[in-house]
């Protein structure tokens, strides 16, 4: 019983340092609507104003079923490669964490049950898991529950929602240009450069952009910055729930 403890602590702490990194935020107040292109050609009178962006597509998320999410952030000097889809709820959802050289897990969530997985023998390692745990589902105690309920996709994306962090996004210090984001039209907010109306290069670490789906939905597609990383979100209203890990896959603790 004592290794479940260590499947507990990397668990946790390595999805807090992903909702660390993935930290941002959103404006206070919005803009007028305007109306979205419904094509990637469009012209400048048609491009809404980054706030009124950024708010309609923070709003839509908040009041989103389910999403995908798939990112790679730091993670303690590391890099993770950070998979997470299912219910905003956190009733239904599987959560994958993968850092080069140190292996990869698996949580999976269904109504208030959780398993881990190591994935492969550095992911068992890291878990100190034994080697023929491998691929197989160890049943968290209820004891556990408290913690992993904080595994959420509501608190991923609450913690990307977060005033702080994309507050740079205002109408005056942002350029907005049409797009094409995983085969779709889309709107991509930029930073400028000391709001002088000039897109960033990059080369003072501003060179941070949210991309937005162009169409009625405003659905967030893609958050990049250089200090956090890359995060892309798809299959908004569209996970298909997950099921219980077979009993043969199943660990004995």
């Amino acid at each position: 019983m004592n290794r479940q403890r260590p499947w507990i602590a990397l668990a946790c702490a390595g999805t807090c340092l992903a909702l660390a990194a993935c930290g941002g935020g959103t404006p206070d107040s919005a803009a007028a609507p305007s109306t979205p292109p419904t094509t990637g050609a469009t012209s400048v009178a048609d491009q809404p104003e980054a706030v009124h962006l950024l708010t309609s597509a923070v709003d839509r998320a908040r009041q989103a079923r389910s999403v995908h999410v798939v990112g790679d952030v730091p993670s303690g000097g590391d890099q993770m490669h950070l998979d997470i889809a299912g219910s905003l709820a956190g009733s239904n959802q599987k959560v994958s964490m993968r850092v080069q050289g140190k292996g990869t897990i698996e949580v999976l969530t269904i109504d208030g049950t959780h398993w881990v997985k190591a994935v492969d023998a550095q992911g068992a390692q890291q878990l100190g898991a034994p080697a023929d745990a491998v691929g197989k589902s160890l049943l968290m105690p209820a004891s556990a529950a408290a913690k992993y309920d904080a595994l959420s996709l509501t608190a991923l994306l609450s913690g990307m929602t977060a005033p702080a962090g994309l507050a740079w996004v205002t109408n005056a210090d942002s350029v907005v240009d049409d797009v094409t984001e995983a085969d779709r039209a889309a709107w991509r907010i930029r930073d400028r450069v000391g709001g002088q109306g000039e897109a960033s290069t990059g080369e003072e670490g501003n060179d941070r952009e949210v991309i937005v789906s162009a169409d009625d939905e405003r659905e967030m597609l893609k958050l990049t910055s250089p200090k956090d990383g890359t995060v892309t979100f798809s299959q908004w209203n569209g996970v298909a729930p997950f099921s219980s890990p077979p009993a043969a896959e199943n660990a004995t603790p």
